[in-house]
């Protein structure tokens, strides 16, 4: 299998331990404050979310997955609990995302034109996961500080790596 990390950090300003070396936010908590003499606000959050799941989606679709099924759930917060810690920053949960995460077990198969509610209400903070394809041979965690990964049966092509590059998005063979 072929592991990639995938992020908005671009890998120039990592150090020779793969150390990302430029101040950057990490959570959505970070909005509001200041990064290399500039705000980071709630759009600038909003437009590198979806920059991670269209790159997701990007990825199912060259390989012909239609749907995920997702494992491991973790639920950590209540609703309410959730609500406060989005509202600081202000996000909100709408009654959609409400029902989804109260919904969520492990095992549960996740059509792809759904997926990326579940992976923004994961890089939220909101529950954790892992999706996989049903013949698992893809595989998508999400970890700490807005990092993203996949294993996946089939090498990512330079020209797709380049295409995210040119988004934002960085993808890494590791």
């Amino acid at each position: 299998m072929y592991k990639y990390r995938i992020s908005k950090y671009d890998p120039q300003y990592r150090d020779d331990n793969g150390i990302y070396l430029k101040e950057d936010w990490i959570s959505y908590a970070d909005i509001g404050k200041v990064y290399n003499g500039r705000e980071f606000n709630k759009n600038d959050y909003i437009n590198t979310e979806k920059k991670y799941y269209n790159t997701i989606l990007k990825i199912l679709r060259i390989n012909h997955v239609n749907e995920m099924i997702i494992d491991n759930v973790e639920l950590n917060f209540s609703i309410k609990e959730i609500k406060q810690m989005l509202q600081g920053s202000g996000l909100d949960l709408s009654l959609q995302d409400e029902t989804l995460i109260k919904s969520l077990k492990s095992g549960m198969k996740i059509s792809i034109q759904y997926l990326p509610m579940y992976i923004k209400l994961i890089l939220r903070e909101c529950f954790w996961g892992i999706f996989r394809n049903c013949s698992s041979t893809i595989y998508i965690e999400f970890g700490y500080d807005y990092y993203m990964y996949l294993k996946c049966g089939d090498f990512l092509s330079k020209e797709f790596i380049a295409n995210c590059k040119q988004e934002g998005i960085f993808i890494e063979e590791m």
